[in-house]
């Protein structure tokens, strides 16, 4: 069988009948047919399925493949150095050292991580919540956003070391003031985000929406929610890494639980790779963060996704002046 099969391939492939569109259909029936009497697959065969999933996640990690590629050698070049001028794991453990110090204490990382990524992900939420009920607002009213914009920057600069202390007055101890925490600074960047997004909406749309007599609400959903969607996405990723850091410093200050609490105590004990253990689960729940934004963003605004990658868009998000 695989003597005819080669000697049909190598008769398509040296003539060129097959570059005719009705003809070239023939030729990938035949020999779709043959590859799958070859490999005794059917049709929908459980292999076809496996190949078809392993195709789309190399598709969705093909522009990923150069930070990838940094970070494996990252990894490489620690290792070696680590191992070769023999650093004790008190002072810089390798990273085969950190994924045993995970594998041993997983049950501490899970109960640790579990709350500090209640308090993210419940910050977090609650400010995009907010911010969505506010930016709505700021959309049907106009005078909503020349109230709120010298708030919001004022409030955008003010450092953690300032914010935390009133918030611990405020809430108490506890897990609250890590949400709160995270709540405040990933709010001030999703409103500034969304007023960017709506500043960027032309003039001459409004007025022609106006003067076709399009309603507030039909403006709102119609023009300016899906013009400042871009420059939403963007400041969500934006805070993300902002959240991950407020909420592991406000455990740093105060918490019984959290993976702040565990880095902190561990770093007193001098246990070195439980500390670089937790970096690594707040770094695996950013991740998850910024992966489920972008996987949202793919499904809302693939236009601009694609524009983004070919170069042909610039992103409305940018937080200049």
């Amino acid at each position: 069988m695989y003597q005819h099969a080669a000697e049909f391939m190598s008769l398509c492939t040296n003539n060129d009948f097959f570059r005719d569109p009705e003809y070239f259909q023939f030729y990938n029936a035949i020999r779709t047919q043959i590859y799958r009497r070859f490999y005794r697959l059917p049709a929908n065969s459980m292999g076809n399925r496996i190949s078809a999933i392993s195709n789309r996640l190399l598709r969705a990690l093909r522009p990923h493949y150069s930070a990838l590629s940094t970070a494996g050698s990252l990894l490489l070049v620690w290792e070696a150095a680590g191992r070769f001028f023999e650093i004790h794991p008190e002072i810089l453990p390798t990273p085969s050292r950190i994924l045993l110090e995970i594998w041993e204490q997983a049950p501490k990382l899970q109960a640790h991580g579990l709350s500090s990524a209640y308090a993210i992900f419940g910050g977090f939420s609650l400010a995009v919540g907010c911010s969505a009920c506010v930016a709505g607002l700021i959309g049907l009213l106009p005078a909503v956003q020349r109230a709120v914009t010298p708030i919001l920057t004022i409030l955008r600069p003010a450092p953690l070391t300032i914010i935390a202390p009133l918030v611990f007055v405020w809430a108490g101890y506890g897990l609250r003031p890590e949400i709160w925490i995270a709540f405040l600074l990933s709010f001030v960047t999703i409103m500034m985000g969304a007023i960017r997004g709506f500043q960027s909406l032309p003039q001459e749309l409004l007025q022609l929406l106006e003067t076709m007599g399009a309603s507030p609400s039909q403006v709102l959903l119609k023009a300016r929610i899906p013009a400042s969607l871009p420059s939403v996405f963007a400041a969500l990723k934006l805070a993300v890494p902002l959240v991950v850091v407020g909420t592991t410093a406000g455990e740093f200050a105060q918490a019984e639980t959290g993976i702040g609490y565990l880095m902190l105590a561990s770093a007193f004990k001098m246990e070195t790779p439980l500390v670089f253990a937790g970096l690594t689960v707040l770094g695996l729940l950013g991740l998850v963060m910024y992966g489920g934004i972008t996987l949202l963003e793919n499904i809302l605004i693939p236009w601009h996704v694609e524009m983004a990658r070919s170069g042909e868009y610039v992103e409305l998000g940018a937080f200049r002046d």
